[in-house]
């Protein structure tokens, strides 16, 4: 059986090949019921990410199904929803990164659509562009390496942190979906 969250992943990214656009992966994060798909690219051209956007709103599924489009570097797994999500928050400059597109068809299922007459129809709906890569004129060393408790403290230094935290009987706290960035919880 092939999940329809893969299968339109698939596609999108057999679109963006033929359109000749420099994609490295393309992920349809599960919790966004096909209503989002995340790039990666690590090519730095302007206007690239509006070009993917345009590539998969051309496309029969992304037309209808698809109005959330956004755009990351290669340092980001598609399908990794909280490296997705510090993406936007870290790269994506509220003003100038976030492109809404009014008037376009979405499907009559989106919760958000108005209810009356032309709900069926898709009317008044609207796509969005989130554009989470680094600006193209911005010099590799000017990039702020990321930095979190993983990828900032030495493996010895992190090994005594996490013994000394499991001396203090907290409530665990679990990754669901372990690594995939699905969120957490305490049990």
């Amino acid at each position: 059986m092939v999940f329809p969250h893969i299968q339109m992943a698939a596609n999108f990214k057999r679109v963006l090949l033929q359109a000749r656009l420099p994609v490295a992966k393309v992920g349809v994060p599960v919790a966004g019921n096909g209503m989002a798909v995340v790039v990666s690219t690590d090519t730095p051209i302007a206007g690239l990410p509006q070009r993917i956007a345009a590539a998969i709103w051309s496309d029969a599924t992304g037309s209808k199904l698809t109005p959330y489009v956004i755009v990351v570097n290669t340092d980001v797994d598609p399908m990794d929803t909280d490296a997705v999500m510090h993406a936007i928050v870290a790269k994506c400059h509220p003003a100038r990164d976030i492109h809404v597109y009014p008037g376009f068809y979405n499907a009559p299922l989106q919760p958000y659509l108005p209810s009356g007459p032309h709900k069926a129809l898709g009317a008044d709906g609207a796509n969005v562009l989130f554009d989470c890569t680094w600006p193209v004129d911005l010099a590799p060393q000017d990039i702020p390496l990321r930095s979190d408790f993983t990828t900032s403290c030495p493996d010895d230094l992190k090994r005594r942190v996490e013994n000394r935290v499991a001396g203090w009987n907290l409530p665990s706290i679990t990754a669901t979906g372990s690594g995939t960035g699905e969120g957490a919880w305490v049990s």
